[in-house]
């Protein structure tokens, strides 16, 4: 081979090296960009679940009340709305990090479960009814699918 050939050679390899690094450069912005997008989507969900906890405060005495049956006043079901409101943003946020594969499967599965137990409380499903109109489409049809889930494991008890 002559110098020239290997002249070649050197620049074909060159301009592979050179489309390898743009490549892998694409690749590192598009992660980049998902990363700051799950990010910023994070701390709105997580401030939409702080902002409702806030207004809830402390809805022990609420909740007390509505064991036994009594009525709830104004406040009291203003402070169970906020605090509602909380837990699905929240469940919101944790499903939205699971669709991102940001969360491990097992603890997304021990939030499913408590979302489903929580659903099976008629005051709550008719919370969501009202309410589902206030989240993403894609988190509305996770929850109906729990809804239904819930439905069946109140008909089948042993059922997980």
């Amino acid at each position: 081979m002559s110098i020239q050939d290997w002249g070649s050679v050197g620049e074909i390899v060159g301009a592979i090296g050179v489309v390898a690094s743009l490549l892998y450069l694409a690749v590192q912005i598009r992660q980049s960009s998902a990363i700051a997008r799950n990010a910023t989507t994070q701390a709105i969900l997580g401030m939409s679940a702080q902002m409702n906890a806030a207004a809830a405060g402390d809805i022990s005495s609420v909740i007390g009340k509505l064991r036994p049956g009594q009525e709830l006043t104004p406040e009291e079901e203003f402070r169970y709305f906020s605090f509602w409101m909380a837990v699905f943003a929240q469940n919101w946020q944790t499903y939205y990090q699971f669709s991102c594969h940001m969360i491990d499967s097992e603890i997304f599965d021990a939030y499913e479960r408590r979302t489903i137990d929580n659903l099976k409380q008629p005051r709550v499903s008719t919370f969501w009814n009202a309410n589902s109109f206030r989240f993403s489409e894609s988190y509305c049809e996770y929850i109906e699918s729990l809804l239904e889930r819930a439905a069946q494991q109140a008909v089948e008890p042993d059922a997980k």
